[in-house]
């Protein structure tokens, strides 16, 4: 295995792991939105799902990304 496939498997690694994050992320958000529903407090469980499907985002972005450069 070369240099460049190996470097590309780790980006690909660190790509899923920021996929499963961003669905952690995300359903924790929707958990707090859920559990503040009547509450001025629900804000920050939006907030917190922005950030999840923002790094879902950016992980399909850069998947792109990679396979365009392969």
């Amino acid at each position: 295995m070369s240099t460049t496939e190996s470097i590309i498997t780790l980006v690909y690694a660190l790509i899923g792991i920021s996929g499963a994050l961003s669905i952690v992320v995300f359903v924790w958000g929707f958990t707090i939105y859920i559990s503040r529903l009547g509450t001025e407090r629900r804000i920050e469980g939006i907030r917190i799902m922005e950030w999840g499907v923002g790094l879902a985002i950016t992980s399909i972005a850069l998947i792109g990304v990679l396979r365009l450069l392969e």
